[in-house]
């Protein structure tokens, strides 16, 4: 927060606190629900390559395409919720 503090008191008329921490993330969050149904989607959106590669399946893909969707969720969570949902698919 030290950072922001700093920034919101340049003296800069232009300088607009609230833009500034929706830029940061300030008091967002997203929910488990909201991540575990992207992955889902993502899922069925690569359902065929998933079955076919199997455990070769490049989840660093599936990282990075959901965190176009969720750039501020926590990647554990993520990770987990991925892990998860291909132990369910491939067994």
């Amino acid at each position: 927060m030290r950072l922001c503090y700093v920034f919101a008191n340049t003296g800069t008329e232009n300088f607009k606190t609230s833009e500034f921490e929706e830029a940061c993330g300030v008091g967002f969050e997203v929910s488990e629900e909201e991540i575990e149904q992207s992955v889902n989607e993502a899922f069925e959106e690569n359902k065929s390559a998933i079955l076919e590669q199997r455990y070769k399946t490049n989840v660093g893909g599936l990282l990075a395409h959901l965190r176009k969707r969720h750039s501020r969720a926590d990647p554990k969570i993520v990770k987990a919720i991925i892990d998860t949902k291909l132990s369910e698919l491939l067994g």
